[in-house]
């Protein structure tokens, strides 16, 4: 490269000097590898600090009594003594949970409606 003496000051000599376009490079370079830290690697760290999802086995749950004090039906103006003899959770009668009370009243209540 061969520069006429009027291009001669546009050349840096002093190596420690850096340009302003050269700053700007590694200040964008500096950002962008921030950015990608911040968007893979911390929801990663975040992801370990929250607890492990357990699933159990419900047919392993100790079933625990229940003692139904009272029924309510919502959503039907007609026939709740009808309902609540169908389900057959009748107002202080004792129904383990996990059990087959609830499910068998669900089945009780389908077949009913299934045959109107």
């Amino acid at each position: 490269m061969y520069l006429t003496p009027k291009e001669s000051h546009l050349v840096n000599t002093n190596p420690s000097i850096v340009s302003v376009p050269e700053k700007v490079k590694k200040l964008s370079i500096l950002l962008f590898y921030g950015f990608v830290f911040c968007l893979f690697v911390s929801p990663v760290i975040q992801a370990q600090d929250k607890p492990e999802l357990i699933l159990e086995d419900p047919t392993l749950i100790t079933p625990k009594k229940f003692k139904i004090l009272g029924v309510e039906i919502t959503g039907v103006d007609k026939n709740n003594a009808y309902i609540v003899a169908t389900a057959g959770l009748d107002e202080g009668k004792e129904i383990r949970i996990p059990g087959p009370q609830i499910p068998d009243a669900i089945k009780a209540l389908t077949r009913t409606l299934n045959n109107k």
